[in-house]
């Protein structure tokens, strides 16, 4: 594979798919670009087994994330009022 753009996906994909279908499990809508992930969750009750699931199918792989980009955003009347949740 060569290095950079073209390579990333395909690896990404590779080691990526068990967190994939963790999250699919767990019925979330979720968008991965390459090694970004945002999950829109229903209700913050959900962010436990979320998380968990998550760190855990990372783990498998040898991987873990980068705990500087890890956050819940409340979205609409909350959002806008600048509230966040870590």
């Amino acid at each position: 594979l060569p290095i950079g753009f073209e390579g990333s996906g395909p690896l990404a994909n590779l080691f990526l798919d068990p967190t994939d279908r963790a999250l699919l499990g767990l019925g979330v809508e979720f968008v991965r670009w390459t090694d970004d992930l945002d999950v829109f969750l229903t209700g913050l009750d959900q962010w436990p087994d979320v998380h968990d699931s998550v760190l855990d199918r990372l783990a498998d792989v040898g991987l873990e994330p980068n705990t500087s980009k890890v956050a819940v955003l409340e979205k609409g009347q909350a959002r806008s009022s600048g509230e966040a949740f870590i």
